[in-house]
């Protein structure tokens, strides 16, 4: 279930030319798929006295992508309970972080927040909320 987020627009932020080229290039690493330079340089952005939301939901992605699930899930959790533009997708990834951790409680918890969404992250968090709980009760 676990594919790259593929936004189609990123904000284009005002403020320090530096600030914005560092984002756009961790942004070119994570379309990459280069997870580990994606990683680094959202941490980078971190040193920067504007922490872009886009860079905390992006590094936790990125460190998912690496397979890094518990470091993404702390991102994750720490991007949702402070921001919101991209909720319903950072539930989902946590989501994914828990059940490669085998946090299937935790998993369970995610999904049931998502089954109502809208179009596809409905159908795959019922989906998945489905095959989570028949493997549990086999």
């Amino acid at each position: 279930y676990y594919q790259p987020f593929n936004e189609a627009n990123f904000v284009d932020r005002k403020g320090e030319d530096e600030v914005q080229e560092a984002f756009q290039k961790a942004v070119q690493f994570y379309r990459n798929e280069d997870f580990v330079a994606a990683s680094m340089a959202f941490r980078e952005l971190a040193e920067y006295d504007l922490v872009l939301e886009d860079a905390v939901f992006f590094l936790g992605l990125s460190l998912l992508g690496e397979g890094l699930y518990n470091e993404a899930a702390d991102q994750l959790e720490v991007y949702l309970s402070s921001y919101s533009l991209y909720d319903a997708e950072a539930s989902w990834y946590l989501a994914l972080c828990y059940l490669k951790l085998e946090d299937f409680e935790k998993c369970d918890q995610q999904l049931q927040g998502l089954t109502s969404s809208p179009r596809r992250m409905g159908r795959d968090a019922n989906e998945l909320l489905r095959r989570l709980r028949n493997r549990i009760s086999d």
